[in-house]
C-alpha cells in the first residue's frame, strides 16, 4: 500500500501531494476516510487536479453525499474525468483535495491504495475500460480486440459500487488462450440493468468448444418468476456480514471444468433479446485450486461492499436486524448521468429517492427496506420474515406479470422499449434480485454441479 498525508489530525480538509509520487502504480485509487458526526447526510468533494491553477470545468469535482456515521470514498484514479469531461493525465498529476463545504465532516489524511490482485496461476478477462478491472492481473478486451466478434458489439456501463457488475459487452464470440492444461472456468454474465430498467432474457445458449454449457428458454412469466422475483423468498441471516447476505449471489455466474490441451477456447453466446449476450468477465484457474480467482473476486468485493454501505447499527424500526447506509453521488440538481451507450442519457439520481417497493407494503413491520431518519437508505434485514405467495389467474399470468416490470426488449436490427407504467418501479436495490451459479463440466473431469435449465428447442438454433 502507497500512502502519502498531508496533516496529522482528523480535520474537514485534507490534501494528497500527487506530484511527489509520480510515477503512480497502475490502478492507483484515491482513499477518503472520515466520519459524519451530523444527523443528516453532508456533502463532500473531492477535487484532483493535474495542471496548475485549473478551472472548475477543467479538474476533476466528485461530490458525494455521506450518511451519518464512519465513511470510505475510493476513487479509481485512472477512470476519473475533469467536469468538461476530459480524462486525467496520470503523468501530470499534482494534488488531490477532500474537504466538506457544510462542515461536521472529519477526514483522515487522504490516501493513496493500488487494487489487490489475482491468485498466481489464475487468469482473467475483463469486458470493460482498462481503468475499470476489478483486480490486477485481469487483462481488459477492448471493442477494437481480434479477440471479439459481432453484428452488435458495444460497452454497457451500469450505475452501482459492484465492481464485477459496472461493465460489459455484448458480443457472440471470444477467442481466449491459457496455457495447456485442465481449467476451471467462470463466467459472469449478468447485466444488473439501471433504473426502473431489468434487461430481460428469454433465450440463451452459452458455447465452450461446440460444447453446451447453458441452454435455456422462458416464457415472459417464467421470467419474471426466476429472474425477477427470484430473491423474494431469499431470508437473509442476521448472523451473517451483509455482503453475503445481500450481494454475493449475484453476478449471474456460469462455471465449468474443461480440458485444453491447445490452450485455446472459443465462447459462443447467442439468444433473445439481445441482453443474452452481454458478458461482464471470465475467471480461469487451475482445477487444482478452481476456486482461488473466486475467492479473491469475493474478498475484493466483500471489502468495496462494506465501504459502500457501511453498517450504521441497529434497525429503528424493529431491534432486531442491522441497518447500513449507502453514499449518493451528487450533480446539483439530483440527476445522475450513466454514460452506458447512446440509449443510456440522465437518470435520477438513486441515492435521493425513497426506497419503496410495491412487493414490500409492509415495510416497517418488516424492516426489509425503508428510508432511514437521517436521509440516507438503511435496509434492516429481519431475524423472521414470512412472505405469502402471490397468487394469480393461470390464464393471465403473463399480462399480470409484466405490468410490474419495465423490460429492454432489443432485436439484431432495432430496438424498442415496452414500458408498461405503474405507481412505483419494484427493483430499487439489487438485493432483490437474484442469479444464481450454473456449474458444468466438460469431458474429462467430473461433474461439479449442471444447470437446472429447461433444454428445448427454440426460434434460434442450438
Amino acid at each position: 500500500m502507497l500512502a502519502a498525508l498531508w496533516g496529522s489530525d482528523a480535520m474537514a480538509e485534507q490534501r494528497l501531494d500527487l506530484a511527489g509520487l509520480l510515477p503512480l502504480p497502475p490502478l492507483a485509487e484515491l482513499v477518503v476516510h472520515g466520519n459524519n458526526h451530523a444527523q443528516s447526510p453532508r456533502v463532500l468533494v473531492v477535487r484532483v487536479d493535474d495542471r496548475p491553477s485549473p478551472d472548475y470545468a477543467d479538474r476533476v469535482n466528485e461530490e458525494r453525499l455521506v450518511p451519518p456515521g464512519p465513511f470510505t470514498l475510493r476513487l479509481r484514479l485512472a477512470s476519473l474525468h475533469t467536469s468538461r469531461g476530459r480524462a486525467l493525465d496520470p503523468a501530470t498529476l499534482i494534488r488531490a483535495t477532500a474537504f466538506a463545504p457544510q462542515g461536521d465532516l472529519a477526514l483522515d489524511p487522504v490516501r493513496l491504495d493500488r487494487p489487490d490482485a489475482l491468485p498466481p496461476g489464475s487468469f482473467g478477462w475483463f469486458f470493460g475500460p482498462s481503468g475499470e478491472v476489478p483486480l490486477a492481473g485481469f487483462a481488459a478486451v477492448a471493442l477494437t480486440s481480434p479477440d471479439v466478434s459481432g453484428p452488435s458489439l458495444r460497452l454497457i456501463h451500469r450505475p452501482g459500487q459492484d465492481p464485477m457488475l459496472s461493465w460489459g459487452m455484448r458480443l457472440t464470440r471470444f477467442e481466449g488462450h491459457l496455457p495447456p492444461g485442465g481449467w476451471h472456468l467462470t463466467l459472469w454474465t449478468e447485466d444488473p440493468g439501471e433504473w426502473e430498467t431489468l434487461p430481460e432474457v428469454l433465450e440463451r445458449r452459452i458455447r465452450l468448444n461446440g460444447v453446451d454449457l447453458l441452454l435455456e428458454r422462458r416464457s415472459d412469466a417464467e421470467w419474471v418468476r426466476d429472474r425477477y422475483l427470484a430473491g423474494r423468498q431469499r431470508e437473509a441471516d442476521p448472523s451473517l456480514p451483509p455482503f453475503d447476505a445481500l450481494a454475493a449471489f449475484r453476478g449471474g455466474r456460469v462455471a465449468a471444468d474443461v480440458s485444453l490441451p491447445d490452450g485455446h477456447f472459443t465462447l459462443e453466446l447467442a439468444g433473445f433479446p439481445q441482453a443474452a449476450t452481454h458478458l461482464v468477465a471470465i475467471t480461469a484457474s487451475p482445477v487444482a485450486q478452481p476456486d482461488a480467482a473466486e475467492r479473491a473476486i469475493a474478498k475484493m468485493r466483500a471489502a468495496r461492499f462494506a465501504e459502500t454501505w457501511p453498517v450504521i447499527g441497529e434497525s429503528p424500526a424493529t431491534g432486531t436486524g442491522f441497518a447500513i447506509a449507502g453514499e449518493t453521488v451528487v450533480d446539483r440538481n439530483g440527476i445522475e448521468n450513466v454514460a452506458g451507450h447512446a440509449r443510456e442519457g440522465q437518470k435520477h439520481d438513486l441515492g435521493i429517492r425513497p426506497a419503496r417497493n410495491a412487493l414490500l407494503t409492509q415495510v416497517r413491520q418488516h424492516a426489509l427496506l425503508e428510508r432511514g431518519r437521517a436521509g440516507g437508505f438503511m435496509i434492516g434485514v429481519a431475524k423472521t420474515v414470512k412472505v405469502a405467495a402471490i397468487v394469480t389467474e393461470q390464464e393471465n399470468v403473463p399480462g399480470r406479470l409484466i405490468q410490474f416490470v419495465q423490460i429492454e426488449v432489443e432485436h439484431e436490427n432495432g430496438m424498442f422499449k415496452m414500458v408498461l407504467l405503474r405507481r412505483e418501479p419494484m427493483v430499487h436495490h439489487g438485493a432483490f434480485v437474484e442469479t444464481g451459479v450454473h456449474g458444468h463440466s466438460l469431458s474429462p473431469v467430473i461433474t461439479r454441479q449442471r444447470s437446472r435449465a429447461e433444454v428445448k428447442a427454440s426460434s434460434w438454433k442450438p
